[in-house]
Parts: structure tokens; sequence; C-alpha cells
């Protein structure tokens, strides 16, 4: 074995909690959302209501991850990593078995957000437990193996979710998610100890206490560091939303069938797989800034020299091929590297900052992406133009924070 491969190999075991259940926390969120993505015709059937009514089914969950975020930030930060993700996983396991019964499309949504509000405890906890256990560029390496876990059901869930859905009833989507939740709740009782010191319990309640989370995310938004890089990793995130969100219509203007369009977005989270994984050999030795830049860098590069491509030549199957290949590895690059910077900017308050970073993502995202996708009616040069224009703001503020930092370097 080779010594890059043992140091992999420490990485992903050597540690308590091991990297890899922090992993599969961090795929729970991506594997509960994009399950059900096959399954929505069927259940329009089956409730007999709209397909705006059963998309609450998915956007109900999305809004549950980022609004709990905010709340379970400093919940995980005072009460324990261990103790808030034991509840989390076994509300998410019990409200899963019971949404086997629902007869009502609005109790169904109803277990949806509060899936989707147990999940958001696994995803700031993954985040967070890096920081406790790892140190460093260790940390950075360790945040790009918590990016593979997020993008692992990119290609996954929706095969599964479509076979289960075709041969057993989209029912069956929730004893698999119950099957999972028991998996994480042995795993995380045996294998997950409290990573982190509670903070002590104060005589003041109720408005006191919330004055003091209050001034703990102003703390963090205050800093520069910690602001600057959420705000780089949500521009990436929304570029790659956008993208994710373009790609099936162009391709179906091309004449590929839903089939060949889901294996091709399956190729693309293979790219921000080995993405976050090159991020993981390479971060040692250029360091996270510079990495950073280089990624956002090369996709500025592709995406401009696309657009100038299709003002002279139509696009394509194999030219679109190569571009979303490329930016789905960097953008992985970048949101790893990001979350790592963003994470280590105080020990004290990883937990909030992990909450704060998840959920400011998730609204800059929705809202960019949104706008962007819009833009797809005009044509598909405008959706790009938003993607270049985010790439640009993102590699602006990399630019300005290395340079800030040759000036005034952060303490780990």
């Amino acid at each position: 074995m080779s010594s890059d491969q043992a140091s992999v190999s420490s990485l992903l075991t050597g540690t308590r909690p091991p990297l890899w259940l922090l992993m599969m926390l961090a795929a729970s969120s991506g594997m509960s959302l994009l399950l059900f993505l096959p399954a929505l015709p069927v259940m329009v059937s089956d409730f007999g209501v709209g397909l705006g009514t059963i998309q609450w089914v998915i956007t109900g969950y999305l809004l549950a991850v980022g609004a709990m975020q905010l709340v379970i930030g400093p919940a995980v930060d005072r009460l324990g990593r261990r103790t808030v993700l034991l509840a989390s996983v076994i509300c998410f396991t019990l409200v899963s078995l019971f949404a086997l019964s629902v007869e009502r499309v609005e109790v169904l949504i109803l277990c949806r957000v509060l899936q989707g509000a147990s999940v958001s405890a696994m995803s700031v906890v993954s985040r967070a437990v890096v920081h406790d256990v790892f140190h460093g560029v260790e940390a950075a390496r360790a945040m790009s193996f918590i990016t593979i876990g997020i993008q692992v059901p990119g290609f996954v869930a929706p095969i599964l979710g479509g076979l289960l859905t075709y041969y057993l009833g989209w029912e069956t989507l929730f004893v698999f998610l119950a099957g999972y939740g028991g998996l994480l709740l042995a795993l995380v009782f045996s294998l997950l100890p409290e990573t982190v010191v509670k903070r002590e319990a104060t005589a003041h309640r109720g408005i006191h206490k919330a004055l003091e989370i209050l001034r703990d995310y102003l703390s963090l938004l205050g800093s520069l560091h910690f602001t600057a890089h959420v705000v780089m990793v949500a521009l990436c995130a929304s570029a790659a939303m956008t993208m994710n969100t373009v790609l099936p219509s162009a391709l179906t203007e091309l004449g590929l069938s839903p089939d060949l369009i889901g294996y091709f977005t399956s190729a693309n989270a293979i790219a921000a797989i080995g993405g976050a994984i090159l991020s993981a050999q390479l971060v040692a030795r250029t360091g996270v800034n510079r990495l950073i830049v280089t990624s956002l860098g090369v996709a500025v590069c592709f995406v401009t020299a696309y657009l100038l491509y299709t003002r002279a030549l139509p696009y394509s199957i194999l030219n679109l091929f190569v571009l979303f290949m490329v930016v789905s590895a960097c953008q992985a690059i970048v949101i790893s590297m990001g979350f790592a910077e963003a994470l280590r900017v105080n020990d004290h308050l990883r937990g909030l900052a992990s909450g704060l970073a998840g959920s400011g993502t998730s609204i800059i995202t929705a809202s960019l992406a949104g706008i962007a996708a819009g833009l797809y009616a005009i044509g598909l040069v405008w959706s790009l133009t938003m993607v270049l224009t985010c790439y640009l703001a993102g590699l602006l503020i990399a630019l300005l924070l290395r340079y800030r930092s040759l000036l005034v370097p952060v303490s780990s």
C-alpha cells in the first residue's frame, strides 16, 4: 500500500468517530431529497392532486432543511453533538415509519417537513465534527470527503428511487429511509462520542438566551473570513444548481431520452466526487486559498470559452458533457474547501457556524438558481451567463481573501 493510500485509509477510519460515518450523515440530506424525484408523477396519480401540490414533498423538505439549521447550529454547541444527533436520527426514523400509513397528501407533506428538520441536524453535525476531530490541512482534506458523501446520492438516489417506485411502490421509499435511519442510529450510538465540551448553562432564560444566540450569529456575520467563504460557497452552489436544472431541458432539445439524461446527470455527480477526491490530494501541496482560486479560474475559463464557442457553432451533447464535467469537478473543490475555511473561524461556535453556513448557502442558492433557471426561457446562453457571473464573483472574493491573507494571516 502506498503512503497516499495509507494516509487516506487513516483519514477515513483512524479517528473516533470515523470519517466514513460523517460521510453517511452528510449523504442523508441528498438521499432523502433525490430519492423522491422519480416518484412524483406516481404520487400525483395516487393522491389525485396536481403536481404543484405534490411538489411540496420536495419544497417543504428543502425549506425545513434550510430553516432548521439556524436552530440546530446553536443547539449542538450548547447541548452537544451526540445528544442532538441521536434525537434527530430517532425522529427521522419514526417519521419515516409513520409515513407508510398516511392517506392524505397534507399529512405526507408534514412528514417530509419533519424529515427535513431532522436531516438538518445530520448536515450540521457532520460539518461541525470534522473541525472537532481534524485540524489544519487535515480538516480541509476531511471536508473534501464530506463533499463526496454529499455528492454520492446524486447518482445513486434517483436510480434507486425509480426502481423502488416502479417495482414496489413509492411507499417503499419510506421503508428504505427508515432502514437507513435505523442503521445510522446504531452507528451513531456505538461510534460517535461527544466531540465538544458543552457550554455551561447560564441563569438567564428566555430573552437573554435568545440575545446571546443573536450575538453569536452577529459575531459570525461580522467575520469577513466566515461571510466571504459562505458567499463564495453559495455562489458555486448556485451555479451547480442552475446547471443541473437546465441540463435536462437542454439535452431533451438535443433529442436525448429521459433514461439517457439520467445517466448524463449521474456522470456529473461522478465528476463532482472526482473533484472532491482531487482536492483532498492537492490541498496539502497548494494550500486552501490557492486551490480555490485555481478551481474558480478554470471554471471561469471553460464557461467563457463555451459561451464564445456557441456564438459561432451550436451546442451539442459532447461539448455540453465536457463543460459540465469540468465545472462539476471545479465547484466540488470550491464548496469543500470553502466550507472547511468558514467553519474554522471560531472554535467555540462550530455548530452554530455550520448551521448558519448551511442555511445561508441554501437561501442564496435557491434565490440565484431560481433566477438563472428562469433565464433558460430566453436561451441556454443566458443561464450560462448567470453561471459565469457566479463564478466570476466567487473568483473575485477568493482573490481578495488571498490578497488580505498575505497581509493579515488568519490564525488556525
